[in-house]
């Protein structure tokens, strides 16, 4: 505060004074101390040997009926105002008000009453704003330290979304922050300007070095720049509780001038639009069925037999570019697909493991059962459940599965869904042993099989035991003078909680393609038919014959289907249908 002000006529005649101010304490890097006679206002000097601050000021006289007006040209009663000013944060800090009287006999000023405060100054033409900006270049201080700032990929194109588990760079400009002098940093998730439907607090996110794994909180500037290299991992936890999917990222940062020791901050960058939104992605997983047995075949006969590899070889060529297409038309999945305004491709989806492949087959078919190979998907997703649901958010996760894949995969989804995660959809092809475990029948699934048609009189057909209508002990139903062959591989068994099951007609696939054709690109149009299509009482002729029975509705894709869940569909079948 001030202890004491002494007021000091220059000449007895004119209007010029001079003030001397004694402050307790003072801060000439950061305060200015100004001087009010009678509200006229100046800056002080002072002077780090006497400890005072020195004013003059010329100030006209306001009082002609003093006892000497006549005599003097100026008030002989003043009022004199000292107070601190912090240019800095831009407010007074101290304030004090002395009143003086004129000594008529020694002409000198005799202080009166004194108030200490820090009510406002009227400081009339005075410009605060003017006297900030030259106290700041006086003492070498730089107000706004931090330029801009902007996120980038790791090579350095800018960008204002990633993904969990990318690696993105943050970049600083500074102004006036020598070489090596530090910046602390600290990152938040933003709930207060962008989203303002979340709780308004601003989570703080841990950055840790990856070599010691001790917390990042600060960096060093080089030129004027300060570049943070960050892998947006361990935030999935974070990710799941948002609203709205999303994390928006910002730095708050922080410089200490080393003069001042007065701390400046700043959350960059400036404009919350440009905080880079961090966000999941839907996961497609595929899981294959059995390949080894036509791996072990010799002369490459297996080649002939089905597919001798595992993940994403098994799969028909383009079979995930189909897939995505489906799940477009079915969930719009390509709105969550697009990163910067661009949308992503199977070969990047694949890359950043938003498109997953799994072997879910056994060794030889016959050593594991429909349920054995539930309990190790089911085993597979828990041993494996981090690097499942990596990047993953609070999306969901879609699956097809195909022969012994179904039930592999069917244990992996039980066991995400158990863990609170979203599964979209699960397809499962041919899925073998279906009446040897259960699918959760709160997961939509989808079960579709092939069929066609084989005459008893056609050569092929004589395989079967026409008198127990068996293959391999597997049961063929007869209509009229054909059988129903159903996926000879893995027959028509329903699987249990399964939200529909379909068996489309197609003659063509015969005996070699009933199985393996559902691990084609054209599956996804009779799956849509599956999901589409509805059952109905019909009659009518035929060949002179009144029949009755399951008719079905017309589909998008006009896929004929020979059963739909547990209703045989009578008019899709011989001798009603023609078999050509």
């Amino acid at each position: 505060m001030i202890k004491n002000i002494k007021l000091y006529k220059q000449l007895l005649r004119g209007n010029e004074y001079m003030v001397i101010a004694t402050p307790e304490s003072y801060d000439s890097k950061t305060q200015r101390i100004l001087v009010s006679v009678n509200n006229k206002v100046v800056e002080a000097i002072y002077s780090p040997q006497t400890k005072n601050a020195t004013a003059k000021l010329d100030v006209p006289s306001t009082n002609a009926n003093h006892l000497l007006a006549s005599q003097l040209s100026q008030n002989p009663d003043m009022r004199v105002k000292v107070f601190v000013y912090d240019f800095i944060k831009d407010r007074i800090l101290e304030a004090k008000l002395q009143e003086f009287g004129l000594n008529v006999q020694t002409f000198d000023y005799q202080a009166t009453d004194e108030m200490v405060g820090t009510a406002p100054v009227i400081l009339g033409a005075f410009d605060l704003k003017v006297l900030a900006e030259k106290a700041k270049k006086e003492e070498g201080i730089v107000e706004d330290y931090f330029v801009k700032a902007w996120w980038t990929d790791e090579n350095d194109l800018p960008i204002n979304e990633a993904l969990l588990n990318d690696t993105v760079k943050f970049h600083i400009e500074t102004k006036g922050i020598p070489n090596n002098e530090i910046v602390f940093v600290t990152l938040y998730d933003d709930d207060r300007r962008v989203n303002l439907k979340e709780d308004g607090k601003n989570d703080k996110m841990k950055l840790v070095y990856s070599s010691n794994g001790k917390e990042v909180i600060f960096a060093k500037v080089k030129n004027n720049k300060v570049t943070l290299k960050l892998t947006l991992e361990n935030f999935d936890s974070f990710l799941k509780k948002e609203s709205d999917g999303t994390l928006e990222f910002f730095f708050a940062c922080s410089y200490v001038n080393p003069k001042t020791k007065i701390s400046y901050n700043k959350d960059l960058p400036i404009n919350p639009k440009d905080y880079l939104k961090v966000k999941g992605m839907p996961k497609i997983i595929f899981v294959n069925g059995q390949w080894n047995i036509a791996y072990q075949l010799p002369f490459d006969w297996g080649e002939y037999v089905g597919p001798t590899k595992p993940k994403k070889p098994y799969w028909n060529s383009g079979f995930d570019n189909y897939t995505i297409e489906y799940l477009i038309n079915q969930f719009s999945i390509d709105k969550k697909q697009i990163l910067n305004n661009k949308v992503l491709s199977s070969e990047e989806l694949e890359k950043k493991n938003y498109i997953l492949y799994y072997d879910g087959s056994s060794k030889l078919a016959v050593d594991q059962s429909g349920a054995d190979r539930f309990k190790s998907g089911y085993d597979f997703a828990s041993a494996n459940y981090t690097d499942i649901i990596k990047g993953l958010g609070n999306d969901a996760i879609y699956f097809v599965s195909h022969s012994e894949g179904g039930a592999y995969a069917a244990g992996m989804a039980d066991f995400l869904f158990q863990k609170g995660h979203t599964i979209g959809e699960h397809i499962l092809l041919s899925p073998d042993e279906a009446d040897e475990f259960e699918i959760n029948p709160a997961i939509p699934s989808y079960q579709l099989l092939y069929m066609f048609f084989s005459s008893v009189w056609n050569p092929t057909a004589t395989i079967a035991n026409i008198e127990k209508s068996k293959l391999f002990n597997k049961i063929f139903r007869l209509w009229g003078t054909y059988y129903a062959i159903v996926d000879w591989v893995v027959n028509e068994y329903k699987i249990k909680g399964i939200t529909k099951m379909g068996i489309a007609h197609i003659q063509d696939s015969g005996w070699t393609g009933v199985h393996g054709w559902t691990n084609g690109t054209d599956v996804f149009q009779k799956v849509v038919d599956l999901k589409e299509v509805t059952t109905f009482e019909a009659i009518g002729e035929y060949d002179d014959k009144v029949y009755s029975g399951k008719q079905q509705s017309e589909t998008t894709n006009k896929t004929k289907f020979y059963r739909i869940n547990d209703e045989y569909i009578v008019f899709n079948c011989p001798p009603i249908l023609k078999i050509k």
